[in-house]
Formats: C-alpha cells, sequence, structure tokens
C-alpha cells in the first residue's frame, strides 16, 4: 500500500516546489515595478522646452477702458446691423466666419462677442482685413465697432513686434 501512495506524494511535494517558486517569482515582480523612478527612467521622460516671450507688449490703457465699456453697455442695433449681426453669429458651416493668411474672425456664443486673432507683424493691416470683411457683410461703422469685436495677438505675431509694441485689442478708428 505504501508503494502505490508514493507517486501521490511526489507529486504534491513537485506541485508545493512550484507554487513556492511562483510565489517567490511573483513577489520579486511586484517588488521591481514599486513606484519609484529610476535613473534610467528619467533620463527617458521628456522635459517640455518653455521660453518666455521675449517681446513685451504694452496694451493701450484707453482702449482696454473702452473695450470694457463696449462688452457691459451693449448699444441697440439699427435693426439691419442687428440682422446681419444674428446671421453672422449663427453661420456655424465652418470654423471660423473668415480667415486668411494675416487674421482669423470667429464668433463666441458664451460670451456674445466677435474674436479676432492677428496672425501676422501687419496689425493695422490684418484689422482692416476683418473690418472690410464685415463692412462687405453690410455690417455699419459704428456696428463694428460695438459689436463687440476684439483683436488679440497670436504667439507668432507677438515675437514678431517690436520691443514695447502698444497694442489696441479693439478695431481701428474705433
Amino acid at each position: 500500500m505504501f508503494i502505490n501512495k508514493s507517486p501521490y506524494i511526489l507529486l504534491g511535494i513537485a506541485a508545493l516546489l512550484a507554487l513556492i517558486v511562483l510565489i517567490a517569482a511573483g513577489l520579486s515582480f511586484f517588488n521591481r515595478t514599486s513606484n519609484e523612478i529610476s535613473d534610467e527612467q528619467i533620463s527617458l521622460i521628456p522635459t517640455p522646452l518653455i521660453q518666455p516671450d521675449p517681446v513685451t507688449i504694452q496694451y493701450a490703457t484707453s482702449s482696454g477702458e473702452k473695450m470694457l465699456d463696449i462688452l457691459k453697455n451693449r448699444i441697440t442695433f439699427t435693426e439691419s446691423d442687428a440682422a446681419i449681426r444674428k446671421t453672422l453669429s449663427e453661420d456655424f458651416s465652418t470654423a471660423y466666419l473668415y480667415s486668411s493668411i494675416n487674421v482669423r474672425l470667429e464668433y463666441l456664443s458664451s460670451p456674445d462677442q466677435f474674436s479676432a486673432e492677428i496672425l501676422t507683424n501687419k496689425v493695422p493691416a490684418a484689422k482692416n482685413e476683418v473690418v472690410q470683411f464685415l463692412s462687405s457683410k453690410g455690417l455699419s461703422n459704428e456696428a463694428i465697432c460695438n459689436l463687440p469685436l476684439i483683436f488679440y495677438l497670436s504667439i507668432q505675431s507677438r515675437r514678431s513686434l517690436p520691443e514695447n509694441y502698444e497694442f489696441n485689442p479693439l478695431p481701428e478708428n474705433c
């Protein structure tokens, strides 16, 4: 009888040894995957290169106050200007209402304003381009000045402007 049980005992001992080996391998694996970062891993992590903006832009103080006044005290448009403004603000056929290599014009529904990103260092020309586009749609000069329409500089245009450039975020002659 003892001879018949020996294969089962040997099989049980082999299974127990295999289980011990698997547990030891699992513990060594979990010890290697701790939250510590090795020197090898640190060298593989990319570090972003943050460059300070080389150009200081001065914002025209009077235009800032006027911009706030336009945003706070909305005017009543003429019937035709109101209809054109409504049509422009509801045109979602493209991402931008107008786009060129100099400027991109879009309508922002949440603040209910038009915003134009200047993409060039020819700021007055880019502003004129937007004003001409809005005029071609039928808006009066008074409506263009009070849409509100706010210009801002792209990073590329900002870096191509001279030091201490004075920027007016409103349309020219408004």
